[in-house]
C-alpha cells in the first residue's frame, strides 16, 4: 500500500492482514497437507482438538443448541441478554462460591467485545491501561483501537508468585494521572503462561486494591478479570474468587465469562461481562453501560446460544452430562501438559510456572527469529515478547512429549 497517502483517518492505522497466530496456523495446515499429521507439531492456536487436530466440542452443548427451534436462531435477543442466560452465566461463573456484593451481567459478543467495552467505557482517550508483561496480545489491539495504550507490570517474582508489590505500584503511579485505573487480569489458566493464583496470592492482591481504594478515594480502579479458560483450571481455578473481599466503592471488579471454551462456542461469539461492586447502582451501572455499548457497535448477541446454555445450566441431568464432557477435555490437556513438562525438565527446557490452561510459555529472547527457524522442524508456535507461546492443547499427547527436546536445540 502507498503510505503517503490515505483515506483513512489517523487513528485507523490497521493494514488488512491476519494476525501472526493465524498466519503461523495458516502454515501448520499446508505443511499436515504436504507432510502428514504426523511430521508436524502445531502448537499455535488456542483451539482444543483431538490426537488429529480436530477441533474437540462438547456435544451435549450442541445437542441442546440444534433441539431449538428455529425462530430462536432467527430472532433478536434482547439488548441486555436473553434473562436466563445472565442468571445462568452469573451461576457457572461463581459456582459453589459465595461473595459479598452486588453481581449484575450483561451479554457480549464473545470476551473480546467485553474487553472493549470494558477500555472504552472505564477509561478516556489516551489512558495507560494495566496487564501483566506475560500477556494475550490482542490486549493491546483492542486498547489501539478505543485509543487508549497498555501499560504493563512485571508479573512473576523470582520464586515464580505473582508480583503484588508490582501490580500495586503500577496502579498508583497511574493514579497520580487518570481519573480511572484499570487493571486486566487474565487467569486462572493464564493465556499465554498457564499460571493459575493460589488463594493466598489473590488474597494479597485484593488486599493490596482495597487498600489503594480507601488511600485514593477521588479515584477508580476497575479489576477486569478476564477468566476465558477458568473452567479448565479445576477446583483450584475459582480460589481467586474465594479470596474476595468487600471493596470500597471506587473498585469495580468484572468478569469476563465466555462460552469459547467453556461450552467449546468459539464462533458463535457469545460471552456475560458480570459485575461485582458494594453497590448496588455501580453494579447496575456497569450493565447499563455495556448495554448502550451493545446497541452502538451490534445491536445484539446470538439468541441461540444463550438459550442453550442456560437451558444446560438450569437442568441438572443436562448440567452434569456437560460438566462429564468438560472434564474429559480438562483431563485430555492435563495429561499433554504433564507430558511436556516431565520431557522439559529432563532436557533442563526453561518454562512459565504452568499449573492449568490451554498454553505454557518458553522465555526466550529473539522469539519471532526462533519461531521462523522451528518452520525448518515443522514445528509451529506463537511467538511473544517475552518468548514462545505453546499450545498444548492443540497437540497429541506423545508430540507434547517430544517438543521440549526440539525447542531446546533453539531456545538457550
Amino acid at each position: 500500500m502507498d503510505n503517503t497517502f490515505r483515506m483513512i483517518n489517523d487513528h485507523a492505522v490497521g493494514e488488512l492482514s491476519a494476525d501472526i497466530i493465524f498466519k503461523i496456523a495458516a502454515l501448520a495446515r499446508k505443511a499436515n497437507e504436504e507432510y502428514g499429521s504426523d511430521q508436524v507439531y502445531n502448537a499455535s492456536i488456542g483451539a482444543l482438538t483431538d490426537d488429529d487436530g480436530k477441533l474437540l466440542i462438547n456435544n451435549t452443548y450442541y445437542e441442546v443448541l440444534k433441539s431449538l427451534p428455529n425462530v430462536y436462531f432467527a430472532d433478536y435477543a434482547p439488548m441486555t441478554g436473553e434473562p436466563e442466560f445472565l442468571d445462568a452465566s452469573i451461576k457457572a461463573c461463581f459456582r459453589d462460591v459465595e461473595v459479598e456484593g452486588y453481581k449484575e451481567a450483561v451479554a457480549v459478543m464473545g470476551g473480546t467485545a467485553a474487553i472493549k467495552h470494558v477500555f472504552w467505557n472505564y477509561g478516556d482517550d489516551g489512558d495507560e491501561i494495566l496487564v501483566t508483561d506475560w500477556n494475550w496480545t490482542p490486549y493491546n489491539q483492542i486498547a489501539y483501537e478505543n485509543k487508549r495504550v497498555m501499560r504493563s507490570f512485571n508479573m512473576f517474582t523470582p520464586d515464580n508468585k505473582f508480583d503484588v508489590a508490582a501490580m500495586e505500584e503500577s496502579i498508583e503511579t497511574l493514579m497520580k494521572k487518570q481519573k480511572s485505573v484499570i487493571v486486566v487480569l487474565n487467569f486462572p489458566a493464564h493465556n499465554p503462561t498457564g499460571y493459575t493464583p493460589t488463594k493466598e496470592e489473590a488474597q494479597d492482591m485484593f488486599d493490596a486494591v482495597a487498600k489503594l481504594g480507601e488511600k485514593h478515594k477521588d479515584k477508580k480502579i476497575i479489576l477486569l478479570f478476564d477468566v476465558a479458560y477458568m473452567d479448565f483450571a479445576g477446583e483450584r481455578g475459582r480460589d481467586f474468587i474465594r479470596a474476595y473481599k468487600p471493596m470500597p466503592n471506587n473498585v469495580l471488579s468484572l468478569f469476563s465469562y465466555s462460552l469459547s471454551k467453556t461450552a467449546t462456542a468459539y464462533g458463535l461469539r457469545t460471552a456475560s461481562l458480570i459485575s461485582l461492586s458494594s453497590s448496588a447502582d455501580l453494579a447496575m451501572e456497569a450493565k447499563a453501560a455495556v448495554t448502550f455499548s451493545t446497541r452502538g457497535t451490534y445491536t445484539g448477541c446470538v439468541r441461540s446460544a444463550q438459550l442453550a446454555f442456560a437451558k444446560v445450566v438450569n437442568d441438572p441431568a443436562l448440567r452434569e452430562q456437560f460438566e462429564k464432557e468438560r472434564e474429559g477435555h480438562v483431563a485430555l490437556v492435563a495429561k499433554r501438559a504433564a507430558a511436556f513438562l516431565q520431557e522439559a525438565d529432563k532436557v533442563g527446557l526453561k518454562h512459565s510456572p504452568y499449573q492449568s490452561g490451554f498454553f505454557i510459555s518458553i522465555p526466550c529472547e529473539e522469539s519471532n527469529k526462533i519461531t521462523e527457524e522451528l518452520f525448518e522442524k515443522k514445528t509451529f508456535v506463537a511467538p511473544m515478547p517475552k518468548g514462545l507461546r505453546l499450545a498444548i492443547c492443540s497437540m497429541a499427547e506423545w508430540k507434547c512429549a517430544k517438543l521440549p527436546a526440539i525447542l531446546a536445540d533453539y531456545v538457550k
